[in-house]
């Protein structure tokens, strides 16, 4: 992780965000010794998920047409997943996502529908009756993307979930078990654990002190001592010390493993290259327990939909695909899990050549341990007269973002009490968990 102005004001800031969580985890630390990975995949703008994953069923198909318009989805290039959602639906994929094909057939792969931020089970009835509770800021993208991940009630913390959850387990290398390929990010702030931001082409190194012998003691020493009187100049000092360590360990952790070539070289690809790189030094970095998060950009389609979707989904497909295919070969898919989130989907309807804000959206998970012979979730009518039709195509989701993070939480080994702390809401459902996994 190289040392910049902006990781030093951030380490500073860490300082004082405990005192913003209102329900503290346990203090006793878990120690597994399985390990396990979780990979979150954000795709940033809303991704239009009503074009990204499509029903096949003549009726359901039939409203989503309506809805869209010129930038509906030929049926003859909806893929069967072979998945079904709830009645029995068969689930399609647009057909830019074709490489993800083998993997829902071979049932390493599943979708998530119509999830989203929601505070209870919500209809349009009780929006009009004012007798549901909503979540603050829909639509809006910063604080919705700060709601997947914090949970939909904790939004104004500046700790994750992530962040909080690594809280809980015992540490002892010399790295973060944080990682983050798409620059610092609140999920993976937590109150004592910090996350590394990396490069998707590798780690940063400090060339100018690698001339010298014994930089860290030498020279340059004086800047890494802690005994300064003053505050930020102990924070400064410690901040380079654990900067220059932890970027020494990193570099020699993944000597041994090099870019496989096995990812595409897009920008996705990248960053799941150096992830891969990452879960393969677990042992050397001594990490049973590791948190990812990457990034693509582009997804709030506005205009020019028909031509940038598809070239989106594209990549994302291709990545994720070559991802799975990797950890496959390698004996690593039981313990990584792979999951797209966006911080909401469009609306059903089209506006003259994109789509607006919506609220509901699908996602896709992959890995070992999904449970992958169905699809979760039903699909939504975008009929215009349906109960989850709000403002004019804002489809309300029916799965609550809460509900798949804390199923997250579950799988990755933390308490349940403490996955109620931190998810609340998961308690006004009839089921806490979705059993994707």
């Amino acid at each position: 992780m190289k040392l910049t102005r902006r990781n030093f004001l951030k380490g500073s800031a860490a300082a004082t965000a405990s005192g913003l969580v209102s329900t503290p985890l346990a203090a006793s630390p878990l120690s597994p010794s399985d390990h396990k990975a979780l990979v979150v995949v954000f795709l940033f703008g809303g991704n239009d998920a009503f074009n990204t994953i499509i029903p096949l069923d003549r009726k359901y198909y039939r409203a989503y047409r309506r809805a869209r318009r010129d930038l509906k989805i030929p049926k003859e290039n909806v893929l069967n997943t072979t998945l079904k959602a709830g009645s029995r639906i068969k689930v399609g994929i647009n057909d830019a996502m074709r490489p993800l094909m083998p993997h829902f057939r071979r049932g390493d792969a599943t979708v998530l529908l119509n999830s989203g931020q929601l505070i209870e089970p919500t209809r349009i009835q009780g929006i009009e009756n004012n007798t549901v509770e909503l979540p603050e800021f829909l639509m809006a993208h910063n604080l919705q993307q700060d709601m997947w991940q914090t949970g939909t009630s904790n939004f104004g913390s500046e700790l994750g979930w992530a962040g909080r959850m690594l809280d809980r387990f015992t540490n002892t290398s010399a790295a973060p078990s944080l990682f983050s390929l798409f620059g610092e990010n609140k999920l993976m702030r937590g109150e004592s654990v910090r996350q590394s931001v990396l490069k998707p082409e590798g780690v940063g190194t400090y060339p100018s002190w690698g001339q010298l012998d014994g930089a860290s003691d030498g020279y340059f020493g004086h800047f890494m001592e802690e005994g300064y009187e003053n505050l930020y100049s102990r924070q400064y000092a410690k901040t380079m010390r654990d900067g220059v360590l932890e970027n020494n360990f990193l570099n020699t952790a993944l000597t041994d493993f090099p870019a496989s070539g096995n990812l595409p070289e897009s920008r996705l690809g990248q960053q799941l290259g150096m992830v891969e790189r990452l879960i393969q030094a677990r042992e050397a970095l001594g990490q049973n327990r590791q948190v990812f998060f990457v990034g693509m950009g582009g997804f709030d389609t506005h205009h020019d939909q028909a031509s940038v979707h598809p070239v989106l989904l594209q990549e994302l497909a291709e990545s994720l695909s070559a991802f799975q295919n990797s950890l496959n070969d390698k004996g690593l898919s039981d313990s990584v899990t792979t999951i797209t989130m966006s911080e909401f989907g469009r609306r059903a309807q089209a506006n003259e050549t994109g789509t607006d804000h919506g609220w509901g959206g699908h996602q896709i998970v992959l890995g070992g341990s999904v449970n992958g012979d169905r699809a979760y979730g039903r699909f939504p009518s975008l009929r215009p007269n349906s109960s989850l039709n709000y403002e004019n195509g804002r489809i309300i989701p029916t799965m609550a973002a809460d509900r798949v993070n804390a199923s997250l939480c579950r799988w990755f080994g933390l308490p349940e009490d403490d996955i109620f702390k931190m998810f609340p809401n998961t308690r006004n459902f009839s089921r806490p968990y979705v059993d994707f996994i």
